[in-house]
């Protein structure tokens, strides 16, 4: 073995990732919590966050990534 790597990969207790502004903060966004799909989510949770931050009419329900569901 000449070198190792290790990578974590975050995820939620529900297995949902959490994507949108945090509550409180409405210029902070959070994409996190993909766990072992992040390369499979990355297209529809970047234009998801694309379409929030812009202000843009999201194609994707955005309700069950939302962080308040955490509260």
């Amino acid at each position: 073995v000449i070198e190792r790597w290790y990578g974590w990969r975050p995820m939620t207790w529900d297995d949902v990732p959490v994507l949108g502004a945090v509550p409180g903060r409405p210029h902070v966004w959070l994409a996190a919590g993909h766990g072992m799909l992040g390369i499979s989510m990355s297209t529809a949770s970047g234009q998801l966050m694309a379409d929030l931050i812009t202000g843009r009419a999201p194609a994707l329900d955005p309700h069950p990534y939302r962080a308040e569901r955490f509260a």
